[in-house]
């Protein structure tokens, strides 16, 4: 949900946001993983292409049934950014990004050195690069994603476990053919 907010407040049209929403979860690092390690190149290649293509075609499918007005300012990506972004580097993005793909690779294991490490680096290169403002703005827009997505994520946890509970164990293992 973050991403796709993200992009829409950045002024993408609603077929870009809803690819990048269809193949978020799948299209992560981990999963990818995990898929190519646990069922094998085949199924870990046809996934990565299967989902990228999907998500093309639902994006395309998206932008043809909803198409959206543009205006002259709305064509402008910088129109929807806050008037005090600063555009970064090249070299401080990819920095960042790197930075981003390495914790979430490195620290899905039980190594808590690694992690720590890492994350330290990472404020270091937050501190030093970026401004308060961005941090601010950051800390902003983490915090309103966060407030729209609570409710749902407690309610979601909640049916979760009273199904967890609720459903005989024999019942789920039936319908899911284990």
């Amino acid at each position: 949900m973050p991403l796709f907010s993200g992009i829409r407040t950045r002024g993408a049209g609603l077929g870009p946001a809803i690819a990048f929403l269809y193949s978020g979860p799948a299209l992560d690092i981990p999963p990818l993983i995990y898929t190519f390690t646990l069922l094998g190149p085949d199924l870990g290649w046809a996934t990565l292409i299967g989902i990228t293509f999907m998500a093309v075609v639902i994006g395309l499918t998206m932008s043809f049934i909803f198409p959206e007005s543009k205006t002259g300012v709305e064509n402008d990506l910088t129109a929807a950014l806050p008037e005090n972004t600063q555009v970064k580097k090249i070299w401080v993005e990819a920095v960042f990004f790197g930075l981003l793909i390495a914790i979430m690779v490195l620290t899905t294991g039980r190594s808590y050195i690694t992690s720590l490490i890492l994350f330290a680096i990472l404020a270091l290169f937050l501190i030093f690069t970026f401004t308060r403002d961005d941090m601010v703005e950051w800390g902003k827009a983490t915090w309103q994603f966060v407030r729209s997505i609570i409710l749902w994520l407690v309610i979601g946890s909640i049916g979760a476990a009273l199904i967890g509970v609720l459903l005989p164990e024999t019942l789920v293992f039936r319908l899911c053919g284990w």
